[in-house]
Formats: C-alpha cells, structure tokens, sequence
C-alpha cells in the first residue's frame, strides 16, 4: 500500500493488520514504536481497538496515531485523544508529515531501549544480589535453627506476652512433653532479657529438676521475641549440697578434735605443774637436811 511504501528503505519492522482484532493480537505478543491506526476497520472499530491496547499492561503506553478520512472529525478527534491517542491525521495523508511523526516515535523508543538497558543489567545484578542474599540469609537461619535443636542445653523461644512459640528436643525432656503439647502455653515464670535466674521444672510424672535459665532478646519470625537456654542443674545442686554436708561433717570433726587436743594439753600442763611442785618441794626437803 501507499502507507507502506513511505517506509521502504528504512530499517523498520512493520506488521500489517486487516482488522482491530488482528492488530490486538500482534500488540499482545510484540512491542511496537507506535501504532497507526484507522478509524473505521471491519469488525472492531479504532476505538475499541485503541480502548482494548490500552487495556492491556504491555501496550498501555504504546503511542497510537488515529488516521480518518472523515472530515466532520472533531468529535471523533476528541474521543480518540480520550483514549491516549498522540495524534490524529486527516486522509488523504501527506507523506511527509506521517513519515516525520513515525521517525519521532521510533526514535523515542529506540533511545529509551538503549536508556533502559543499563537499568535492566543493574536490576539484574540487584536482583541476583537479593537473590543470593536472601538464600544466605534463609540458609543462616537454618543453620541457627539446627544449632538450637541439636544443643544440648534446653532452648525456648517466647513471645512477647511469655507464651511458648519453639522448644528444641533438649527442652522436650526437661519439661517431660513433647513440643505440640507446649506451644502456644504460658512459660509460667517472669523472664528478663540479660538475667539468669534458676528454676523448678515439675513433670507430668511428679518428677522435677532445677535449671539455670539465660534470656536474651532476638527477632522471632519478624517480631520481638526472647530466647531462653536452660540448663539442668540438678545433678550440680545434688552434688553441691553433698559437698556442703562433707564440709560440714569435717568440720564437726576437725572441731571435735581440737576440743580433745586442747583437753590433752589442758592435762599435760597440770601434770607439769605437779611435778614442778613435787620437785621444788624435795630440793627444799634436800636442802633442810643439810642443815
């Protein structure tokens, strides 16, 4: 056609349409500089070809030039600029004029593709960036997680309000429980971050054992939380409260024999002091009979 032959020689891809559902189809899959696009077309007309365009995300901005050969246009004029047309050009169409206006589309769309692509290789990399540090970050927490579960030290996570929201398997045994029957309840004791306080546990079966509890606040699934380690003390206390029983025992003893040795000395002097006297009195006999 006329129209097509104003562009040969230049190094456009022009794809031709019969129809408005046509030309909907090829702006669906392709990008175009802009679109030329007749007023009165079978089937759908240019509006509601351009209304559909315009739908769409990928073709939203795509530029469109409304052609007419009507001459009482400037109703139509209003609606098709209602619709985002960028221009309208009357037939028969000067050559000129139609080839100027395309050039000025092309080009703004070949300039913002050349803009565009340092922006998309920096989005690219950010997002790899992203990427690789959120599967470190995920990777990290996991990590954290097989930590606290293999610890061997109990390990609590709670929430503001001192509910239960992890336990690790050491925590399982010294609370005698398996974890779903321990999440979502109350802990049951004050906590505060940076203290360490010691506990009594009771079990289900009457059993109890003390432990020594550190907390700490962290971040628990995107919100505040403390992290408690407890540690079973029993055997310690046990063990201490024997070693106080031994020194005291010792004690007793270690008292008990000096109050016996001081009594042995406490006998030693007076005999001396007997035999001190006894002597004093035979060198006075002694000394009289020399007389």
């Amino acid at each position: 056609s006329a129209t097509e032959d104003l562009f040969d020689g230049l190094d456009y891809h022009l794809v031709k349409a019969q129809s408005g559902a046509e030309a909907l189809r090829h702006a669906l899959v392709e990008d175009f500089s802009a679109i030329l696009l007749d007023v009165r077309m079978p089937g759908m007309d240019g509006f509601e070809t351009a209304r559909a365009i315009r739908a769409r995300k990928k073709s939203r901005l795509t530029p469109i030039i409304f052609l007419t050969a009507e001459m009482n246009t400037e109703e139509m004029i209003q609606n098709g600029f209602s619709l985002g047309a960028v221009d309208y050009l009357i037939k028969p169409l000067v050559p000129e004029m139609l080839l100027a206006k395309v050039k000025v589309f092309v080009e703004l769309s070949r300039q913002a593709a050349i803009m565009a692509r340092p922006r998309a290789r920096s989005q690219t990399k950010l997002e790899n960036l992203v990427s690789k540090r959120t599967q470190a970050l995920r990777q990290s927490e996991q990590n954290f997680r097989n930590i606290m579960e293999n610890s061997p030290d109990g390990i609590v996570i709670l929430d503001e309000h001192g509910l239960i929201l992890w336990v690790n398997r050491a925590a399982e045994s010294l609370f005698g429980r398996e974890a779903q029957a321990l999440l979502q309840t109350d802990f049951g004791f004050p906590v505060l971050d940076g203290q360490t306080t010691e506990l009594e546990l009771f079990r289900p079966n009457q059993e109890h054992c003390l432990v020594e509890m550190r907390a700490l606040e962290i971040q628990w699934e995107g919100a505040p939380a403390l992290l408690g380690t407890l540690r079973d003390i029993t055997e310690r206390q046990q063990a201490e409260a024997e070693i106080r029983a031994l020194n005291a025992g010792l004690e007793q003893r270690v008292n008990q024999a000096t109050s016996e040795l001081n009594l042995t000395l406490d006998e030693l002097r007076e005999a001396n002091a007997e035999l001190a006297q006894r002597s004093r009195l035979k060198d006075e006999f002694l000394a009289n009979m020399s007389h």
